[in-house]
């Protein structure tokens, strides 16, 4: 008697379990499904496999735009930079301080046309490594308001913690890059925004 009521109690509970566990595959099955659907292929950026977003034509054609320009731009003054005269450039502190001005541009608009690029193969208007390179930008502006007023012969009319003709920042450099630290964040929020907005899709 017992031993029925055992083996009955037995049979209802893994009647139970069997058919939880199918529902439990098929939502999973159908998940993978509309995920495999969804998804078009598109590289992954950042070790992310998210869901695209469908970009405008005419966004796709400023992007495009941008992307062969700043590429453009790019080689030009990377050429330039490489061919500078340096023993003229050290030697002189005019010129070395529009050489590192010039190079600053440069490693900047070296970062946004990475950023443009990380845009187009994601398909993603924001990416990790988007913000990534945002924080990039700002760290390098930064850094750059310290060091050129190490450079002699350097003037800057917006003088930072100054004693004298001597200054610790340039504000023409500092201001815009906490500027592009603010403006990295919101990426970054952007980004953690997005990925939340595709979960909750």
């Amino acid at each position: 008697m017992v031993t029925e009521k055992f083996l009955e109690w037995f049979d209802r509970g893994w009647d139970k379990w069997e058919l939880w566990y199918k529902r439990k595959k098929e939502v999973k099955e159908r998940k993978r499904e509309e995920k495999e659907e969804f998804y078009d292929g598109s590289p992954v950026i950042g070790g992310e496999k998210d869901r695209p977003v469908r970009l405008s034509v005419g966004f796709k054609i400023l992007l495009g735009t941008a992307i062969f320009l700043s590429g453009f731009l790019v080689s030009t003054y990377l050429q330039r930079m490489l061919s500078a005269p340096w023993s003229e450039i050290f030697g002189d502190s005019e010129m070395l301080v529009e050489y590192s001005q010039k190079l600053l541009y440069c490693i900047i608009l070296s970062l946004c046309f990475l950023m443009l690029v990380s845009i187009a193969i994601s398909k993603r208007p924001f990416n990790s490594v988007l913000y990534g390179f945002g924080v990039a930008v700002g760290i390098v502006i930064l850094v750059a308001s310290f060091l050129f007023p190490r450079i002699d012969g350097y003037y800057t009319n917006f003088r930072i913690l100054s004693k004298g003709y001597r200054c610790v920042f340039d504000g023409n450099y500092f201001i815009p890059g906490l500027l592009a630290l603010v403006m990295a964040l919101l990426l970054r929020y952007g980004y953690k925004y997005q990925n939340n907005s595709d979960m909750t899709v």
